[in-house]
């Protein structure tokens, strides 16, 4: 099977006066092209409270394989207005013979500004990760969660979650925290990124723990560790982990088959 596209990527925009730079991994990507030659469109969207704030298609081009257009390579974009944003980046191949993966190999985007630390992230496929796929087969929801919030009001730490809608409709997703019996609704509107600061919604002075977000519809969570004052001086985006679906133990007849497969190994060697 081979793919005349890869799986548009999203990532978190920049915050206000912060710049995000992005370097996509094209020496990774040309092991995934079949044959000597391609050429490569780079639609990228910042889209934010539903519209599109900015836009660029770029190309690149590979010919006997060596990369001979690298314009699309690499982009830059400043944030000089308060809100919140996402990135979107598509990749298609407009001519070639087809990839071998319709998965973009990951890689971290950059974030600069004048005034405090510079810090990296991730970014999440908009759609088609299996996890999820098994996750909203096995429990009809899609459940994300981060193992270690940390809130000091004392030392001004504090987490905040950026819940990315980049679909076509609004969802309502619950925050949950077992540990203080908190349940926090929000509804995020389409194409938009909704912020929950957390030490407006749990009150204690220092607190360690777990969350959970979840609702009927996928979003792409990050999470924001900045300075209890402002948002905007982050130490680290980090991404959220699908709550798994993948079963703990080996059916029995699978197990069987199993061992079985490993006898006669044995017995060939």
């Amino acid at each position: 099977m081979s793919f005349s596209y890869f799986i548009p990527i999203i990532h978190i925009g920049p915050v206000k006066s912060n710049k995000i730079s992005i370097d996509l991994p094209i020496k990774d990507i040309e092991k995934l092209i079949i044959g000597s030659s391609s050429v490569f469109e780079v639609i990228r969207y910042i889209i934010g409270d539903g519209e599109v704030i900015y836009e660029s298609k770029l190309f690149l081009e590979y010919k006997n394989k060596i990369w001979i257009n690298k314009e699309a390579e690499k982009f830059e974009w400043t944030n000089h207005k308060d809100i919140f944003s996402y990135v979107e980046t598509q990749v298609n191949q407009i001519e070639g013979k087809g990839l071998t993966s319709s998965f973009l190999p990951s890689f971290y985007v950059f974030y600069t500004n004048k005034y405090s630390k510079s810090y990296v992230s991730c970014g999440n496929w908009k759609y088609g990760n299996i996890r999820v796929v098994m996750q909203m087969a096995a429990f009809g929801k899609w459940v994300d969660g981060y193992p270690a919030i940390n809130i000091d009001r004392e030392s001004k730490i504090t987490y905040s979650i950026a819940i990315v809608n980049p679909y076509l409709k609004s969802s309502k997703y619950t925050i949950e925290i077992k540990g203080l019996n908190i349940i926090h609704n929000v509804i995020v509107k389409p194409q938009s990124v909704e912020v929950i600061g957390l030490a407006d919604i749990i009150l204690k002075n220092k607190w360690t723990g777990q969350i959970y977000v979840y609702g009927k519809q996928r979003s792409i969570m990050y999470v924001i560790n900045h300075d209890i004052d402002n948002l905007y001086d982050i130490t680290t985006i980090e991404h959220s982990d699908p709550f798994r679906a993948e079963l703990n133990y080996m059916p029995r007849f699978q197990y069987i088959r199993s061992r079985l497969h490993s006898f006669f190994k044995r017995l060939s060697l």
